[in-house]
């Protein structure tokens, strides 16, 4: 699932904070990961999920269910 599309960017205190243009969750019944995808907005919308990273393979585990 491609969560977000669209850079964000926001200054504080004199940083730039740049995140993602984009972000993939995969959820099942044992938890939550997630992977960036900086190249989200590159991508034609039917080419995004072809393209996108593999969160359980290369994503970070962000929740468990018990």
């Amino acid at each position: 699932m491609l969560a977000t599309v669209g850079a964000v960017t926001g200054a504080i205190a004199g940083c730039l904070d740049v995140v993602p243009s984009g972000v993939v969750y995969a959820v099942d019944e044992t938890g939550a990961a997630r992977v960036e995808y900086d190249d989200a907005t590159t991508l034609e919308p039917n080419e995004r999920e072809a393209n996108a990273s593999d969160p359980l393979a290369a994503g970070n585990l962000v929740a468990t269910f018990d």
